[in-house]
This record gives C-alpha cells, structure tokens and sequence, in this order.
C-alpha cells in the first residue's frame, strides 16, 4: 500500500502558475519551511503522470491524471493540483469543486499552511470570474460551457471573463446555443426552452446570435422579477387592452398598450371624470393621451413621456339662470410606474401634464335663450364674462397637473 503523500504543491509555487494557465510549474522541496510542498518518496505512477503534464503545460492530459491518482490512493494533495489544472484550463467552476474536496479532505493540522492557501485562491477566483445566476426550464435541462458539460451549485455558475459558448439542451427540447461575453462580477441568465413539435420531421435548427453581453442582476428592490420568455402572440411585441381605474383627476377610462421586447413600450388612453353635481356647480373632466415608455431594467417599473389634450368642464345654475364653462389644452406628459410584460398584467403609475400654450375657456348660457329684458342680459353677460375671466385665470396660474392611475389592469397578447 502506497504511503499516504503528506504535501505534493505548495499555492506559494501554485499561484505563480495559475497566473500564467499556459504556462504551469509543478515544484518540489524537502524543506517545509520554504512554502513549497513537500512530495513523498512512493507515489502513485497517475501522479507522477498529472506533475509532468501539469509542468510542461499539458492541463488536459493532467486533468484525467490527477483524477485517476485521487481514485487510486484517495490522496487529497491529488484534488488541490487537479484544481490547479482546472483553474490554468479556464474552469474556474470546476477548480473551485476541486478545491473545495482538497478542504474537506485534507488533515487540518498537517495541512493547514496549504488550506488557508487553497481557502485565498477560492476567493480570488470567486472575485476575479463571472459568476452567472441560471434560472432554466426546464431545470432539468443540461448545461454545458465551451464544450464541457458543468453542473450549477445551487442555480450558480462560475465562468472565466471572455466570450463563452454556452449550450442549454433537454430530449424533447430545442437546445439554446448563445455566446455570452462573459466579466467579472455577477450577472443573470434566464433561458427557456421550447418543445419540440411532434409533427414535425426535422428538429428546428439551433440559433447561434451574435455574441450578447450578460444582464447584470439588479437589487431586488430595483427590479422586480420578470420571465425572461415572451408569451406574446407576436414573438417580442403584446399588445392589448388596458383598464384605468381610480385615477384622480381622470377617474376612470382605459386605452391600448403594448410591449416590445424586455425594454420598450408605448400606450393610448382616453380617462374621464363622469359628472360630479355639488349643488350649484356640476364638473367634469376628460384627459386623452399617447405615451411612450422605457423599461430601463427589463421588468415591470417604467419611466415615460408623451402628449395629451385636458378637457375639464363646468356648469353652474342658480335660479333660471344656468352657464356652462369649458377649458381645454394642449400637454406634454411624464410618468413613472409599474406595468407587467405579457398576459394579465396589473400596474400602477402616477404622471405630471405640463400646458403647453394658453388654455381655450369658452362660457355660454345654458338656458338657450336671451334674458327677458335687456337689463337682465346684459347681467347675464357680465357674468358669463367674469365667469370666462376667473377660469382663464385660475388656468393659466397652475404650472402643472397632476393625472394618478391607482390601479390598471389589463391583457396583453
């Protein structure tokens, strides 16, 4: 039985290495106090085989070697070089598994000058590589990178910086092939697979885009949760009905909206405030409007802008005497809210209608008919125009108005 081998590679010589990955140096030393790794007199032939490829730069070949020496003699030292050939291989996922079995183990008194080493590289290679957060459908589905097929540690990947092919397959599926250029930090990746039609004789053929850039994973508190597929009848646009409800000034009313893609989106509405009688005065308002949105991290919350027309009425009656009032104007419009992509949807958004130009006040006598004598019309016209006066005037003081959607719910195809 071969002797269990006490130190193979010390991370002082390691990291030299693992930062030059083409270039990997196995060393050896009797002395302990060097940092180096000391290497026992009988070692396994997969061993020896996993140091020489490991020094001329052979990480394929050292690979199946110190996988092969750790099922032969269960000699940890084995698990800390295969992460080290991992690692010079552009597997940073793979080396940090590889590194984590050499902890787990490893002795913990003899070896603790290699463990708080190999504990140092796992945060360097955690900080310095990408990590990607999957969210796949199916889950069952196989995930491979560059070729080699790799398993997520609880829905997360860790990949070196630069571009990577990465393939998403299930039997029944059509696989997903992206290239993703990949950086340092930790980014989100949403991919759900389409079934395969049984009708059909030939499985679709694998899209292969141009290489995309991952999404950075927003705050929670920034970006609520979104599916990254589309359900709309029209690939990335929906578009649908949408209802507006308890929305002062603008009660009620509803309109068109629709989505394109993850971050884009537009809408028509026309919301009114029925006839509100409070004896004399009677009010009413309409507000019709188009907009355009922005999705700036592909959910639900929106910043927008647009234009629209404000139409507000009045009516007051005292006695025989009644007289209307209308006003109307123009308005550019921004908002800020929240609205889902596809299906049913619920939001909420609030806006602020700034007048552009004079606003139109006209009055008239409700009654359809002149006073009876002309000392009464000409009361009655004094008092329509001081009516049309007072309305102008209180209009055109007020900078901005405010329109609030408490509520709106909708569907989008």
């Amino acid at each position: 039985m071969l002797h269990r081998v006490t130190c193979v590679l010390g991370f002082c010589a390691a990291c030299l290495f693992l930062s030059t990955p083409n270039a990997a140096r196995a060393q050896t030393a009797t002395d302990p106090s060097s940092g180096v790794l000391q290497i026992s007199a009988r070692q396994s032939p997969e061993f020896e085989r996993g140091l020489a490829a490991l020094s001329g730069g052979d990480n394929a070949q050292a690979i199946e070697a110190f996988k092969a020496a750790y099922e032969a003699d269960a000699n940890p030292a084995a698990l800390m070089n295969l992460g080290i050939a991992y690692t010079n291989s552009g597997r940073p996922d793979a080396a940090v598994k590889a590194l984590n079995a050499y902890l787990e183990h490893a002795d913990p008194e003899q070896d603790a000058q290699n463990r708080e080493a190999v504990r140092a590289e796992i945060e360097r290679l955690h900080r310095d590589n990408g990590v990607i957060v999957l969210h796949l459908l199916p889950d069952f589905a196989r995930v491979e990178l560059d070729g080699h097929e790799v398993t997520p540690e609880q829905g997360e990947l860790l990949v070196a910086p630069g571009k990577r092919q990465f393939t998403v397959s299930a039997a029944g599926y059509v696989p997903f092939n992206q290239a993703l250029d990949v950086q340092p930090g930790r980014f989100t990746l949403e991919v759900e697979l389409k079934q395969v039609v049984a009708a059909a004789p030939v499985q679709a053929p694998v899209a292969e885009p141009a290489h995309e850039a991952l999404r950075p994973i927003a705050e929670p508190a920034d970006e609520p949760e979104s599916s990254a597929a589309s359900g709309c009848a029209l690939s990335e646009l929906c578009i649908g009905p949408v209802l507006s409800l308890f929305g002062p000034p603008n009660l009620v009313g509803g309109g068109v909206h629709l989505r394109f893609g993850r971050y884009l989106g537009a809408g028509v509405d026309y919301q009114v405030l029925p006839s509100i009688t409070l004896s004399p005065i009677t009010v009413g308002a309409s507000l019709v409007s188009a907009n355009a949105r922005l999705y700036p991290f592909g959910g639900a919350f929106f910043i927008g802008g647009g234009f629209g027309y404000q139409s507000i009425t009045g009516q007051f009656k005292d006695g025989d005497m009644a007289v209307a009032a209308k006003a109307g104007f123009p308005a550019a419009t921004a908002n800020i809210g929240f609205m889902g992509r596809d299906g049913f949807v619920l939001g909420a958004d609030i806006g602020v209608l700034f007048p552009l130009g004079t606003n139109h006040v006209s009055v008239r006598d409700m009654n359809g008919k002149y006073a009876q004598d002309s000392a009464a019309q000409a009361q009655l016209n004094t008092s329509m125009q001081e009516a049309q006066d007072r309305f102008s005037k209180l209009l055109n003081t007020m900078p901005v108005f405010m329109q609030v959607n408490l509520i709106r719910v909708g569907y989008l195809f």
